[in-house]
């Protein structure tokens, strides 16, 4: 992969990142309080912005053409693409929301918060429909399979839990130290986790346990994508992004600056869009990486 530009227009470290497949486009949001838009064809922003009155956390385009902002204050929006106006500002939680994932049947979206809460919202009137604590620090991550829940949580352990009720199946502990993503690959039926310790683990759904566990980078990895051609991606706060070999996650390439002109600072989202081939990373450096 080459960079194809690099944009700083953000005052402040960037976080969050989502992709608008219909219209390719993506939303970016962090320490500014607020969310940008930007052209995939041009790699130039968007008019379009939302200033907010928190950090953002956490973006994911849903469907119907609605955009879901999570705060570092625990609240949220959720925002009209079309009319780009606001249809609902939720302040129930009390801290960030730090993951989100939406049911498989696109009826649900699943929170996790700063406050070890798992809140499931029915998307056709934001109506709470459940809501518990299952941990006692930051649920960064969800993935949802099915009727369940795979959740993270920052004490290092692998939940799984039911979407209907959201009641403990099975809890397996990845290690000591916090688990910041998770990536499914349905080919394998695996989980690829990145955590604090900067390892990357590989967990076997079928057969309830790791199969794999190594250290990929230096620092905590933030994010891993899973739909890229050439392999899988991780993007860590050590400022590298690395591509891994999807059959053996062996290293393919390491991005980093200066060789590769790319993010001076940790790198803390990512994702990747079929349509452009692009790759586009953010940063705590506040800017925008477009990778081809």
């Amino acid at each position: 992969m080459n960079l194809v530009k690099k944009q700083l227009q953000h005052s402040g470290s960037l976080y969050a990142i989502c992709l608008w497949e219909e219209t390719s486009q993506i939303f970016v949001g962090g320490a500014d309080k607020i969310v940008s838009t930007w052209s995939l064809d041009t790699c130039e922003n968007d008019p379009f912005s939302i200033r907010t009155q928190s950090a953002v956390l956490n973006l994911k385009v849903l469907s119907q053409n609605q955009l879901f902002v999570g705060l570092f204050n625990g609240h949220f929006h959720l925002i009209d693409l079309n009319t780009k106006q606001e249809l609902h500002y939720i302040t129930k939680h009390k801290r960030g929301i730090y993951s989100s994932a939406v049911s498989e049947d696109g009826t649900m979206l699943i929170l996790g918060t700063g406050e070890g809460i798992v809140s499931i919202w029915r998307l056709k009137d934001m109506a709470l429909l459940l809501e518990k604590k299952i941990s006692d620090s930051k649920i960064r991550a969800i993935q949802v399979i099915g009727n369940i829940l795979w959740i993270g949580t920052n004490e290092g352990v692998l939940l799984e839990v039911a979407l209907s009720d959201l009641k403990l199946q099975q809890q397996y502990r990845i290690d000591d130290h916090g688990i910041n993503s998770l990536c499914y690959l349905p080919e394998k039926n695996t989980l690829l986790i990145g955590d604090k310790d900067a390892h990357l683990s590989a967990f076997s759904i079928s057969a309830g346990k790791l199969v794999l566990r190594f250290p990929a980078h230096n620092w905590p990895i933030y994010q891993i994508v899973g739909n890229h051609p050439e392999g899988i991606i991780t993007v860590s706060r050590d400022k590298t992004i690395k591509v891994w070999n999807g059959h053996d996650l062996s290293l393919k390439q390491r991005l980093s600056y200066p060789e590769h002109k790319g993010h001076t600072h940790s790198v803390n989202n990512a994702v990747y869009d079929v349509k452009s081939k692009m790759l586009i990373t953010i940063s705590d450096d506040k800017s925008i990486c477009f990778w081809k």
